[in-house]
């Protein structure tokens, strides 16, 4: 996988929207949402891990590094 930073955007966008619309309705997180937003930390982990060792392959062979 190597990384693309539109997806990466959507998908920090979807859950910063997500919390803004729980904050709104002022929604207590149970357990549930507790067990999804740690689901989603370890997922956005494997994410970052993922794209660390694109960036490190594409590197290796002597490709420039992606813009941030």
């Amino acid at each position: 996988m190597y990384p693309n930073p539109l997806v990466a955007d959507l998908i920090l966008s979807g859950i910063a929207d997500r919390m803004a619309l729980l904050r709104k309705h002022r929604v207590e997180p149970n357990s549930e949402i507790r067990h999804a937003f740690m689901r989603l930390d370890r997922e956005l982990e494997l994410l970052a891990l993922t794209a660390r060792a694109s960036i490190d392959f594409l590197q290796a062979r002597g490709l420039p590094r992606p813009e941030r």
